[in-house]
């Protein structure tokens, strides 16, 4: 029997699972996950997230596991959903909604998984508490070594998966007393914040830090109409929150696109794909020139708006207007815009566009060299990441509702950062500028990280270098039967930028089971099509 070893249990391992249902051959899957249990992953779990912290993905664009989100939840009983925080009336395919409650529709669907592949015949093993300390490859398989509660095991496998998910350093745990940063991560620690607390970042996890900080000394009124109000428990609480972005911008709100997105007519995947095979060099800017055909001819206005001479030019003048308007007046007019296409069902072509073509760039991305990647990274990036990172309407009218009460505000500090703690305070400086504050919780998002990062020694040793520039299998020094491949999205990220979300969870979970699938003796069963969903990575930074 072929033994297949999935690490780690959250939306990558149950879509890589759903994937193995398609095995015509009976085939031995272990799923190891360092939790006390498996299913929501880190993002999503109750417990490391405040019911109060909002997924930034709406229910129509949740990649479906064995039904959609709207259908598991209208399966559920009225006083399960009232647990979850809903009301059956909120149940539709456009709501946003917490994010534990997108860890209980996981952790069911894993349940529906595993029940569907062993009355296939398929033998599923769970090990929770089980953290992962060696891949250790050989030359006709891979040997994994984990901690259990117990004792240290291990045990042979043919395929392995490595599907770890987020991986968010807590710095003050990690004994760098000199970065005196917080991770957002538990939500209960941050309701123990007080005084003046920084967050440096802006984006939803931001957001989340904020509205979790604010909910622990007042409420948030009116939530279930136009406008949304913010009162503090106590009058003479002096609590206070100041976000800290590189453009000092907030995200915008969540806007209405169709769904599928429609295609391209110049910069498309089969025009990447020439692009590629004829010439590798100045990639980006051959790239580029097929987008700007497609922006001029879809949208005049925006493309006369902005500077379409190279993609620094148009990140300039792409935030030009926003970075020269009051932040708050440009929220509250954008949210007023996003409503109204919302409530009309009217996209924006340029958003249209740009959010198609980020999903294009995701394939041309690996055959950037180092310059292009840079430049990319610099330049078209935060445009693609400011489109597909927009944020649920309530959570925008939360950061106006603190604001308004005189308890938030947004700074601009560029790139370059000095932290220190003097005094007992944290001193965050920045282009001559030194704040201080009694905690700074850094909630900038998920950071690159390298394959030696995730602490598998023996595996990083015999992987061969240049593999993240193709698939996600890794080359490997002597493996002559079986596969291991990498679908920890901190890895991929700089390779990758827009891999995190749902979407792409459900992509890559698909891609690593038909890999393994092919191994196998007996063809698999055709693959189910996917729904179609927003492209892009939804999931919280």
């Amino acid at each position: 029997m072929t033994h297949i070893a999935i690490i780690g249990g959250g939306p990558t391992a149950i879509y890589t699972l759903k994937g193995l249902t398609r095995a015509r051959k009976a085939v031995s899957i272990t799923l190891f996950e360092r939790e006390p249990w498996a299913g929501p992953g880190m993002p999503y779990r109750d417990g490391t997230n405040d019911p109060a912290m909002l997924a930034n993905i709406a229910s129509r664009e949740v990649p479906r596991v064995t039904r959609t989100l709207a259908k598991y939840l209208h399966a559920c009983d009225d006083g399960f959903l009232r647990r979850l925080g809903l009301t059956r009336d909120v149940i539709d395919e456009d709501s946003f909604y917490p994010r534990v409650v997108l860890g209980s529709f996981f952790t069911a669907e894993l349940a529906e998984v595993v029940a569907r592949l062993r009355g296939l015949g398929h033998t599923v093993t769970i090990r929770t508490k089980a953290r992962v300390t060696d891949i250790v490859p050989a030359r006709d398989g891979v040997r994994i070594e984990w901690q259990s509660t117990q004792r240290p095991e291990k045990a042979r496998f043919h395929h392995v998966v490595i599907a770890t998910g987020h991986d968010w350093a807590d710095y003050d745990e990690e004994g760098e007393d000199e970065s005196a940063l917080l991770s957002p991560w538990p939500a209960e620690r941050l309701k123990a914040l007080s005084g003046e607390v920084g967050i440096l970042g802006s984006s939803l996890t931001a957001i989340d830090v904020a509205v979790t900080v604010a909910s622990a000394h007042g409420a948030f009124e009116g939530e279930d109409g136009d406008t949304t109000t913010y009162a503090v428990r106590g009058s003479d609480d002096p609590f206070r929150l100041t976000m800290m972005s590189r453009k000092g911008l907030l995200p915008e709100a969540d806007w209405y696109y169709p769904l599928p997105l429609p295609d391209l007519a110049h910069f498309t995947p089969a025009a990447v794909e020439d692009l590629v095979a004829t010439d590798r060099s100045g990639l980006l800017d051959r790239a580029f020139a097929l987008l700007v055909e497609d922006l001029r001819d879809l949208d005049p206005d925006y493309a006369a708006s902005v500077d379409l001479s190279s993609p620094e030019a148009l990140s300039k003048s792409h935030f030009a207007p926003r970075m020269s308007s009051d932040l708050w007046e440009y929220a509250r007019a954008n949210l007023v815009e996003a409503e109204e296409g919302r409530r009309t069902r009217r996209a924006v072509p340029w958003r249209v566009a740009l959010l198609t073509a980020h999903e294009v760039f995701e394939d041309l991305i690996p055959h950037f060299d180092e310059a292009d990647l840079e430049r990319f990274h610099n330049s078209l990036k935060p445009i693609f990441t400011d489109g597909y990172a927009s944020v649920p309407h309530p959570s925008i009218r939360r950061l106006l509702a603190l604001h308004d009460a005189g308890r938030l505000e947004l700074v601009r500090i560029g790139s370059a950062l000095d932290v220190s703690e003097t005094g007992g305070k944290t001193v965050i400086g920045s282009e001559g500028e030194m704040l201080r504050f009694d905690a700074v919780v850094d909630a900038r998002g998920q950071r690159p990280m390298r394959l030696t990062d995730l602490g598998f020694r023996s595996l990083s040793r015999s992987v061969r270098p240049g593999w993240e520039k193709g698939g996600y299998s890794l080359t490997i020094e002597g493996l002559e039967k079986g596969t291991v491949q990498c679908l920890a999205m901190p890895v991929l990220l700089r390779r990758r930028p827009f891999i995190q979300g749902l979407v792409n969870a459900a992509e890559m979970g698909e891609t690593a089971a038909e890999a393994i699938l092919a191994e196998l003796p007996a063809p698999p069963m055709p693959r189910p099509g996917l729904t179609s969903m927003k492209p892009g990575l939804r999931l919280a930074r």
